[in-house]
């Protein structure tokens, strides 16, 4: 048997997402070796929208369990060779008769045993509070609630798939009822998708414009970055912390190649790199900038496989290549102006700090002497 777990919520946070999609799948696979379940492998598939738990050949029930319940002492079990109340009554405890309890033979002595072998529950018996204590066991670091419901999640919840092989497992997650119901893709195909069965789950989300495999994205990102750079003979900056981000935050990654005003060149690059990654979550290239649009794409609605397509794309490329933080003029004084506002933003921000001079205990309100030790200190860096 295989088994499927969707639970389908908000968009969850890039950051964090994949190490929760993690605890999820170990909390299930805990859950099940805890009941004595067998099982080939569990696996975890995430989305902005979506964790998923496959769990593959999975018992259908647990193995026979052998019980042993130690009843009364061999000395006080027998009055002249009858069976003494304290006997019978724990036979009648066991629904047995006396004759079938068997005798317990110990270095402390001897008593009355009773053994049988208790038929395993079904699996399906077992996911509801298998789920239940995966759930209850993630670490969530800001847990909110929605609606009237007193449970709380990082993100609200919307649906619940369970499925054993073809059949749903009835049992409920956040005030939500499994079924068979999943969603694809929240623009390009909202569409309710009616699972028929636990394998063709990755198949039907895919189908719906939902990339389910958080490697396979990166791949895709990887790959189209890549290609788009060797294009205009770039090379591309694909950080591993950044990919996973990017990854994280989208359903359906397609890579675009887009440019910037010649006029930021005259910033560090240090400092145009690293506005690219932590604000636009672009990957940057020699001459050009690479990045995933998933997200901008999706808030329009166009389908990756229609004829608008490149419409669609010149449009996100214009707007995101308007996007400017200064005008051209301040822009040809970026170098001075960031040195300038570097320094009395600092000593706005320490106003209730004290530095040691070797002349003076002073504060950024007497800025002079501090000032000073900055100067000989850039210029004694300078030198170096």
């Amino acid at each position: 048997m295989n088994l499927l777990i969707e639970l389908g919520c908000e968009e969850l946070p890039a950051q964090g997402l994949t190490e929760l999609a993690g605890q999820l799948r170990d909390g299930v696979a805990a859950g099940l070796k805890k009941r004595g379940l067998s099982f080939h492998n569990a696996a975890a598939l995430w989305t902005p929208r979506r964790l998923v738990v496959q769990v593959f050949n999975l018992a259908l029930e647990q193995a026979a369990q052998l019980t042993e319940r130690r009843g009364p002492a061999l000395a006080a079990a027998l009055s002249d060779g009858a069976p003494s109340k304290a006997l019978l009554g724990f036979a009648a405890s066991c629904s047995v008769n006396v004759e079938a309890l068997e005798k317990l033979e110990t270095d402390k002595g001897s008593w009355f045993v009773h053994r049988a072998s208790v038929p395993g529950r079904a699996t399906t018996a077992l996911i509801p509070e298998v789920l239940a204590e995966a759930l209850a066991s993630l670490a969530i670091p800001k847990p909110m609630r929605w609606g009237d419901s007193t449970e709380a999640f990082l993100r609200p919840v919307h649906w619940l798939v369970v499925l054993a092989d073809a059949d749903v497992v009835p049992c409920s997650a956040f005030g939500i009822h499994s079924g068979r119901i999943s969603y694809g893709h929240r623009f390009l195909a909202p569409a309710a998708i009616e699972l028929a069965h636990a394998d063709d789950y990755v198949a039907a989300l895919l189908a719906a414009k939902v990339q389910t495999d958080p490697a396979a994205r990166a791949q895709i990102v990887r790959d189209g970055v890549q290609a788009l750079a060797q294009e205009l003979d770039g090379r591309a900056e694909i950080r591993a912390s950044l990919l996973d981000e990017v990854v994280n935050l989208t359903e359906w990654p397609v890579p675009l190649l887009g440019r910037f005003d010649a006029a930021f060149l005259s910033v560090p690059p240090e400092v145009i790199t690293l506005t690219m990654r932590t604000n636009q979550k672009y990957f940057a290239c020699t001459d050009v900038l690479a990045y995933d649009l998933a997200i901008a794409l999706a808030a329009w609605g166009f389908d990756a496989e229609g004829a608008a397509l490149p419409d669609a794309i010149a449009a996100f490329q214009s707007g995101y290549e308007s996007i400017r933080p200064l005008s051209p003029a301040e822009r040809s004084a970026l170098p001075e102006l960031g040195a300038v506002a570097a320094v009395r933003f600092t000593l706005t921000r320490l106003h209730d700090r004290m530095f040691h001079d070797p002349n003076a205990i002073v504060t950024p309100k007497d800025p002079a002497p501090f000032l000073r030790r900055l100067d000989w200190w850039t210029r004694q860096t300078a030198a170096a």
